[in-house]
């Protein structure tokens, strides 16, 4: 095989592939091998025909097309290897010569980089030790993260760290409703995001109280989403449940749930 590489622009590159005489006339013979086997030449059993008389009646092309399929393929990869390129999708072949065969493949390949003298990158090393205090603080995030939630024995009033579930309601100035009620939502107070005056209304229930907490958000509230912004908003909300985490012991058996 003869081969020529160029390197194209936009992560290409080309081969240009030729058969050497020897590959192109082997390829002949298995292709008049195998094409034999399925003509049949009057006067001659299938697949007895000499080669001069198939190509007498059929023409040279019968043979030339199947020796071109197989040599194609080999010589392709053949190429690809010798020239060490990683193809990333189709290639598109130009046939550029009959016998001996001789075809270009222009292949889509990854892109090269240049690192530049990486060599001299210097970094400072950063100290990667954490204190007493750090471990601590994700040890504490964890145990809270695994607790279980549990009613208190009796009714309160939420706090800090609860969960509450609520049924909201929402109506506008006009006392039309604002949007579809929304039931059952769970919120943890001190961590989800509630505005400080429905937090605070909450934290004013027992369990099965309701209230109506009005909020007029201005113009140019950011903290608020655009549709509430400039309308005054009335949360009917009723508490339906609070609970507290029981915080699980730091022993052993909370080491293991993260071993």
């Amino acid at each position: 095989m003869k081969l020529t590489v160029e390197r194209l622009p936009e992560s290409q590159v080309r081969l240009d592939i030729a058969s050497e005489e020897e590959e192109f006339a082997i390829a002949m013979d298995k292709a008049y091998r195998k094409v034999s086997r399925q003509i049949q030449v009057p006067g001659f059993r299938k697949g007895k025909a000499p080669r001069n008389i198939i190509e007498r009646y059929y023409g040279r092309e019968v043979f030339l097309e199947e020796a071109h399929r197989g040599l194609m393929d080999d010589l392709y990869r053949q190429a690809v290897e010798e020239a060490e390129i990683t193809p990333v999708g189709e290639p598109e072949v130009e046939f550029l010569n009959a016998e001996p065969l001789a075809f270009a493949v222009t292949i889509p390949v990854y892109p090269t980089a240049d690192p530049g003298d990486y060599t001299s990158v210097r970094v400072e090393p950063k100290d990667a030790a954490i204190d007493e205090s750090q471990a601590d603080e994700v040890i504490e995030r964890l145990r809270r993260q695994s607790s279980p939630w549990v009613e208190p024995a009796e009714a309160r009033k939420p706090v800090e760290g609860d969960q509450v579930t609520v049924d909201l309601k929402l109506t506008d100035a006009d006392d039309a409703e604002f949007q579809e009620p929304i039931d059952d939502a769970v919120f943890v107070i001190g961590e989800s995001q509630l505005f400080d005056a429905l937090r605070a209304g909450i934290e004013e229930l027992l369990p099965g109280e309701s209230t109506d907490v009005t909020i007029v958000f201005e113009e140019d509230d950011e903290a608020a989403a655009e549709r509430l912004r400039g309308k005054a908003i009335t949360y009917n909300v009723t508490l339906k449940s609070v609970k507290a985490r029981e915080l699980l012991e730091l022993d052993d058996e909370f080491a293991k749930t993260y071993a």
